[in-house]
């Protein structure tokens, strides 16, 4: 008897210890599956799945000098004044701003329910540039006001050319 309310006990503690990951799919295992294929403006670019030994992973590419955007998008459901913690690995190779300097355009992430409930680190957007190895990016936000209605998480590769590959893409409520 001791025994099983020391299992049981055990096994209440790693639940309350480990948050559930409210992004499906977030290492990409199932393909696609939870994900939506968007673009903002009429893009050449797309989106291609790799496999790097054994890991999944996402790419969102625009061709060229453009000022294209393309991404793929994930509702997920957020409670309203509450902490959570984001966390992704992003790899870039060759992102160029259509607009130079300019705020928003990069590859990186964002969470929106018609305004911007977190995008990226202390900016709005990551406003990644260049290429880069793969990167891990985690930090906090807030969900302030949401309503009822689940929230867009975007992978994306804002106005601007070259590609951005994502994976093991996780928003967790901090407890």
């Amino acid at each position: 008897m001791l025994k099983k309310y020391l299992l049981l006990a055990a096994v209440s503690a790693a639940v309350a210890v480990s948050a559930e990951n409210l992004v499906r799919n977030g290492d990409l295992t199932q393909v696609e599956k939870g994900w939506s294929f968007s673009a903002w403006t009429k893009s050449p670019g797309g989106k291609k799945l790799g496999d790097e030994n054994g890991k999944k992973f996402i790419t969102l590419f625009n061709p060229g000098d453009t000022g294209f955007s393309t991404m793929c998008v994930q509702h997920i459901r957020l409670e309203p004044d509450t902490e959570y913690q984001y966390k992704f690995s992003m790899r870039t190779r060759d992102v160029r701003r259509h607009t130079p300097g300019k705020v928003n355009h990069g590859a990186g992430i964002s969470i929106t329910c018609g305004r911007d409930i977190f995008s990226g680190a202390s900016q709005r957007w990551f406003n990644i540039e260049g290429t880069t190895g793969r990167t891990v990016y985690q930090g906090r936000f807030n969900s302030g006001k949401v309503g009822d209605k689940p929230v867009s998480l975007y992978l994306s590769l804002t106005l601007c050319s070259g590609s951005a590959d994502f994976t093991d893409i996780s928003v967790e409520k901090v407890k």
